[in-house]
């Protein structure tokens, strides 16, 4: 795999990072997963919360979409194409902002799961989304959306 942290979760992170980096979008990691990178990488940094959180087991990449993704369909589509490439598949009973695929991990199969959530876009982008609560997606795209996590909003600065 790629990473050298001994998880699954983590490689499949990278491998997303990788692909969507070539069309210049950037991700944004929440849930489990990133309270575990915020305590291996950064604990000993000073950050705005000045104690570490506890860490908790999980089984899926958490996405957070900035405003300023949600509303471009351009980078949706290639976050699609992306998720497909790598061989996620749409889940059924979240259908287009949930996606999994099934790995092999010492002969056991382990599935891994991405959610996609996104911060509400700027009131200025709000004629280029549709939003059918909680599903938020740029006008025109099919096949996926993102979650509308309304607490999110101001995500992308520090």
């Amino acid at each position: 795999m790629i990473s050298r942290d001994n998880d699954p979760l983590v490689d499949c992170l990278v491998e997303l990072a990788i692909e969507l980096d070539k069309s210049n979008i950037p991700i944004m990691i929440g849930g489990g997963l990133g309270l575990y990178l915020r305590q291996k990488f950064f604990s000993s940094r000073q950050t705005r919360y000045p104690f570490d959180v506890d860490i908790r087991s999980t089984a899926d990449l958490d996405i957070f979409l900035t405003s300023s993704i949600i509303v471009d369909w351009q980078k949706i589509t290639t976050l699609r194409s992306v998720i497909d490439q790598l061989g996620y598949k749409v889940l059924e009973q979240a259908k287009n902002f949930q996606f999994s695929k099934e790995i092999s991990l010492y002969n056991q199969k382990r599935t891994i799961k991405i959610d996609l959530l996104a911060a509400p876009p700027q009131d200025v982008d709000m004629a280029l989304v549709k939003i059918s609560r909680p599903r938020i997606k740029p006008k025109g795209v099919k096949n996926i959306h993102a979650y509308l996590a309304d607490e999110s909003e101001g995500i992308e600065l520090e």
